[in-house]
């Protein structure tokens, strides 16, 4: 008698592309960003890319850390049994986090970058997903079907920002000028495909009648660029751009 099994191992690994971000103009070949061999996830840059936040998994748990790009140092910033959730604001002051990143989880809590005290942003909140691009705020999902929301950095108030009746959204990303949302839907049968631009009004998004769908292929994780000219997003195992016009179509 014989036992046939597969054998696999994986790694998770940070890499930097360098890239002009307006034109989409590769200025060198990806390249491996940390050397050592634990993994890490969900990198986070402050805006002008010198700081980076990501989370560390090894055999002894968890832990929050950054690492200044120039000079290759870093710092823990929190240590955890268990795995964590972490955004920097876009002036790499502060550190949002979530103390686990179980759908019930709902609390945040800030904490300086350079280390230190950390205080609890709310109790009812959510996973956290970005900041707004003034720093002022934190967008979170919560809920089912999946929503997104908003939580003030300074008093605490709460605004939900985008949500669908029937459907989980996946992303909510902020245009660098706050006034447009870039969206897609969780996988579902009957869900919407692709990603959607939706204008955004005092923070909200407007209403489903007034998104722009971003063409017929399915994307994920979108980002702007610096400009707000255009869209990247992940498709296929690949990288993609899509120019936008003024009025944020697909150009």
């Amino acid at each position: 008698w014989r036992i046939v099994f597969a054998s696999t191992r994986s790694s998770i690994d940070l890499w930097s592309l360098p890239i002009d971000l307006i034109t989409a103009r590769l200025l060198g070949e990806p390249g491996r960003l940390i050397r050592e061999a634990a993994p890490r996830t969900t990198p986070s840059f402050s805006a002008d890319g010198g700081l980076l936040v990501y989370v560390l998994r090894t055999l002894d748990g968890y832990s929050v850390r950054t690492r200044i790009l120039s000079a290759g140092t870093e710092r823990t910033l929190v240590q955890s049994p268990v795995d964590v959730r972490a955004r920097i604001s876009p002036d790499g002051s502060t550190v949002a986090y979530n103390p686990s990143v179980t759908e019930k989880e709902s609390v945040i809590h800030l904490i300086p970058s350079s280390g230190g005290e950390a205080r609890k942003l709310c109790d009812t909140c959510g996973l956290i997903y970005d900041w707004a691009p003034d720093g002022n705020k934190i967008v979170y999902r919560s809920g089912q079907p999946v929503r997104f929301s908003t939580v003030d950095v300074a008093s605490g108030r709460q605004e939900l920002i985008l949500s669908h009746p029937k459907h989980s959204i996946h992303a909510a990303k902020y245009s660098p000028d706050g006034r447009w949302i870039a969206l897609h839907f969780a996988a579902a049968s009957n869900a919407p495909r692709g990603i959607f631009l939706a204008p955004a009004r005092d923070g909200k998004a407007a209403p489903e009648n007034e998104w722009i769908p971003l063409g017929e292929r399915s994307g994920v994780r979108p980002w702007w660029s610096p400009d707000g000219n255009a869209l990247y997003f992940t498709s296929q195992g690949s990288i993609w751009r899509q120019r936008l016009d003024s009025s944020k179509r697909p150009a």
